[in-house]
């Protein structure tokens, strides 16, 4: 659920499965972060092993981790479950929470164009911004950074950044509209990081009572990825746009409907369901939804992404 969101994962699935095991869900009754929604699904068969994991894409892993079994009817007054992760989702509130964040970037974003490391390793204007959350994924065991991406909104006025390329169709003028920018998972990390990160954003919009997401895809995986979702095409005729943050490459613009998304997916059955609805995950914290504005130096930016 991002928009712009580019995943620098380049590590092996297989050891990546290896590492990893999927954590049992605790059948203890919680509350859902967003509201009441009923508790339609059997849970989810524990996982006793990733088989073929050489072969999938990290999309595809993270969907067998969180389940791949049927979704079914059931008592909707059944029990919420709350399940642990092995790895920590935060909002930043250090300069050292923005050093690591930055260096993760810098690391995952240098591997693949060399050119943006040093660009990466600073903050920008918004991360500077008040009304943007930058959250953290850190390693349980280790301590070490393993993913992390942020999210602006308008809520307070703040245009967005991808706005400044667009043009807002006349329905989402007046809405509440947000993106969710610079997502990187560290290579060989849970399967489970890429999810967390979304449901984080997804928990942070509803917060807020951000009802649009606004999403800029290129390549093909993603765009697979964001219409599985549940992201719908902006434009009517698929427009290809320029993104300035994009490194002006055409993209096509998506929109997803954040305070319906529950609901949606709910109908649809989906796999998400169980993972950003129906379990409460302690180890994922989004906190308030705006912070003070960070102190850090301003930068002379060479590029914008």
């Amino acid at each position: 659920m991002v928009a712009i969101l580019r995943e620098a994962d380049c590590g092996t699935v297989a050891e990546t499965a290896k590492k990893h095991k999927l954590s049992e869900q605790t059948n203890v009754e919680v509350h859902a972060h967003v509201g009441a929604i009923p508790c339609c699904c059997r849970r989810p068969r524990r996982l006793s092993g990733i088989a073929r994991v050489s072969t999938e894409s990290s999309f595809d892993l993270t969907m067998q981790k969180i389940g791949a079994t049927a979704l079914c009817p059931q008592d909707p007054m059944s029990s919420m479950s709350v399940d642990s992760l092995s790895f920590t989702v935060r909002p930043v509130d250090t300069q050292e929470d923005i050093a690591k964040v930055c260096e993760l970037r810098a690391t995952c974003y240098g591997r693949h164009a060399p050119a943006l490391r040093e660009h990466m390793a600073h903050p920008d204007s918004i991360d500077r911004s008040p009304w943007t959350s930058i959250f953290l994924c850190e390693d349980k065991f280790s301590g070490a950074p393993v993913g992390t991406m942020r999210v602006l909104d308008n809520t307070r006025g703040a245009k967005l950044e991808i706005e400044e390329f667009i043009e807002v169709p006349e329905r989402l003028a007046s809405d509440t509209r947000c993106e969710m920018t610079r997502l990187v998972v560290a290579p060989g990390s849970d399967p489970l990081v890429k999810a967390a990160l979304w449901k984080a954003g997804y928990l942070r919009c509803i917060q807020a009572r951000v009802q649009w997401l606004i999403i800029g895809a290129r390549k093909p995986g993603l765009i697979k990825q964001y219409q599985y979702l549940g992201a719908k095409d902006m434009y009517a005729d698929q427009r290809l746009v320029p993104l300035g943050h994009g490194w002006s490459l055409p993209h096509r613009i998506f929109v997803m409907n954040i305070l319906t998304a529950a609901s949606d997916w709910y109908e649809g059955r989906h796999r998400l369901l169980r993972f950003m609805v129906e379990t409460e995950h302690p180890d994922i914290s989004i906190s308030s939804v705006h912070r003070a504005a960070a102190s850090v130096p301003r930068l002379s930016l060479v590029a914008s992404a």
